[in-house]
């Protein structure tokens, strides 16, 4: 016998495997080909497993990420908090995302600062130091750098405030 001698499946491995392999020595390559494609089948099956635990782990360094925009986000923290080492972590984001855990953070940082730029009377000064920017001029350049723009431009074109308060006067 070959396989599991009584299995109640009804797929082509076992009921091959279910009885005396004489009597299938004629259809020997369809049970082999059955066989293959159980086994690939299985593989398919883990790997989409293992990629989902990978976007499960960049998921949550993501909510960390977005829950601490306001503070200095050390790599290290992320790890810590969903319980991997930074180094993997920082590989695997790479790998998965296309751009470094630092470069998306500072890509996220900037998003909320045009959202604070067009929706907020905070001035430049008081968003770089609410982002954690080590410096206004440092919030600037990565501003201009992802944006095309000065903070100061941008609001002048895209803030309501600034559009609102020129309504009034």
């Amino acid at each position: 016998y070959v396989g599991i001698p009584f299995c109640p499946s009804t797929c082509l491995y076992c009921s091959f495997a279910s009885y005396p392999l004489a009597r299938w020595e004629n259809r020997m390559d369809d049970y082999l080909e059955a066989l293959f494609q159980e086994f690939d089948y299985a593989a398919e099956v883990a790997k989409l497993q293992k990629n989902r635990q990978k976007n499960e782990l960049i998921e949550r360094a993501k909510n960390y990420i977005f829950q601490n925009l306001h503070d200095e986000i050390v790599i290290g923290n992320i790890a810590g908090q969903i319980g991997v080492n930074a180094s993997y972590l920082s590989n695997l984001f790479h790998k998965t995302e296309g751009v470094t855990i630092q470069q998306y953070i500072r890509h996220e940082k900037i998003r909320l600062a045009e959202n604070m730029l067009r929706y907020s009377e905070y001035d430049v000064k008081e968003i770089a130091n609410y982002l954690s920017f080590c410096s206004q001029s440092y919030f600037g350049q990565a501003f201009r750098e992802q944006t095309g723009m000065s903070p100061l431009k941008y609001r002048k074109k895209y803030g309501t405030f600034q559009i609102e308060n020129n309504k009034n006067k």
